[in-house]
């Protein structure tokens, strides 16, 4: 067992169900920042809102935007992205750094234990 943030995790083992899944979001996530960075950003702008707090309330949620401030910030335009949502820089290296260590632990738990 590992300790992490204050709490006991048992270590998963890597089945090919659980590498699998994992994969995945790992690609979904590697496909998600490809899209935004392909896409220019006006497009996401003009599109219909898919926030459900907003289309029922009325009011922006805390991660209005998010969507247009991850593209801006893939097209190199920080200023803007801060403009759509100000969590951006909070919420992009988050997401990063978590896409890229979920990588790294994939990557690890592909190679052969060589250890015995």
């Amino acid at each position: 067992m590992r300790m992490s943030f204050g709490g006991i995790y048992p270590r998963t083992q890597s089945t090919p169900g659980n590498v699998a899944l994992r994969a995945g979001c790992v690609l979904l996530g590697i496909a998600v920042l490809l899209t935004l960075a392909i896409v220019p950003t006006e497009v996401l702008a003009r599109g219909p809102t898919i926030c459900v707090w907003k289309n029922l309330f009325g009011i922006d949620c805390p991660t209005c935007g998010m969507t247009r401030a991850f593209s801006s910030i893939l097209h190199g335009k920080l200023i803007h992205a801060i403009g759509y949502n100000k969590l951006v820089v909070v919420f992009f290296p988050v997401y990063c750094g978590l896409l890229l260590r979920e990588a790294a632990r994939l990557v690890r738990s592909l190679r052969p234990d060589v250890s015995r």
